[in-house]
């Protein structure tokens, strides 16, 4: 790293001369270590506020050419002691150490994590390692060409890692721990009034059971307008919880489709759209509330609970595993 810094010869007086190259250069490995060294010297600051804090630590390693053109790895590892925090925290997927379009074996997976959170604490000082995304299974559109475990033996990876996560670290959290929709509504919830949308007379925010809802008056609409913010996806999903006091019809649009829905007392609803629209609007005939509303294409699948609450097909490898922590 050196001698490209005394050939590219950077050296400036301020941010603002300098500039960040393309990453297919090899400067770019550059660009990585200033990055590293800015997270460096922003934790230790924010350590004098807050004496325990750590960050979480990048243990991947990012492609970058060498002089030569012959690509080369660019790791993070300046970041792994977390200046004077006690412990380090890390994403830890199972993808990491793994070639590209793979279906990894349980067995695999567990020696390669192995592997990689000992090579962590070698270089971290022996500090305590605590895993704040363990992703035993990643859905996230457009990284399909990463390794994964093959399905069948995702359950005997779970059960069988426990000994991996006591021997090299304080513990773990999932990313996923119940589904949920990358929705692409602002102020879903109406936390912040009826900023984002726009509500017809007689429709209002108000607080209700100790949270603000929408009020719809009859005949008149809530719409919000959220353009191309949906991602891809066959249909649009949209749920809601909704409240009504006597039998009410609630209006759901999205685009040129509509949907009715009765509602009579609190219900949660959940309604998928063939059409995609670049807005959504509410009515209904009788006074009703909604809150928590979502619209989206896409379902962060983390295989534990789903979007309604459901047990899915690893609750049960995941309980085993902590039973034995």
């Amino acid at each position: 790293m050196e001698e490209m810094k005394e050939q590219f010869g950077l050296e400036a007086e301020s941010y603002e001369n300098i500039w960040i190259p393309d990453g297919t250069e090899p400067s770019f490995a550059l660009f990585y270590e200033f990055y590293d060294s800015f997270l460096n010297r922003l934790l230790k600051e924010s350590q004098t506020a807050f004496p325990d804090l750590s960050m979480e630590v990048r243990l991947d390693v990012d492609p970058v050419p060498g002089m030569d053109g012959t690509p080369r790895g660019c790791a993070h590892e300046a970041t792994y002691n977390c200046q004077d925090s006690p412990y380090t925290c890390a994403m830890y997927s199972v993808a990491m150490g793994q070639e590209m379009h793979r279906e990894i074996s349980a067995g695999e997976a567990e020696k390669t994590m192995k592997h990689i959170l000992a090579g962590m604490k070698a270089v971290n000082g022996g500090k305590e390692i605590y895993i704040d995304q363990f992703l035993y299974t990643d859905n996230t559109p457009g990284f399909e060409h990463n390794a994964r475990l093959k399905e069948e033996e995702m359950a005997a990876f779970l059960e069988n890692i426990g000994s991996v996560l006591k021997s090299h670290t304080i513990g773990y959290g999932v990313w996923a721990y119940r589904n949920y929709g990358n929705s692409a509504l602002y102020n879903a919830q109406f936390a912040l009034g009826e900023a984002g949308w726009k509500f017809d007379k007689g429709c209002e925010v108000v607080e209700r059971n100790g949270s603000k809802k929408a009020k719809l008056a009859p005949k008149n609409n809530i719409t919000q307008e959220f353009g191309r913010r949906l991602g891809e996806g066959e249909t649009v999903k949209v749920c809601f919880a909704a409240e009504a006091e006597s039998m009410a019809q609630i209006q759901v649009t999205m685009g040129r489709e509509t949907k009715y829905v009765t509602i009579q007392g609190e219900d949660k609803v959940y309604l998928e759209f063939l059409t995609r629209g670049e807005s959504i609007t509410f009515s209904t005939d009788r006074e009703a509330f909604l809150d928590d509303v979502k619209v989206y294409t896409f379902e962060t699948d983390g295989k534990l609970y789903g979007i309604e609450g459901e047990e899915k097909e690893m609750a049960c490898a995941i309980r085993s595993l902590n039973a034995g922590l």
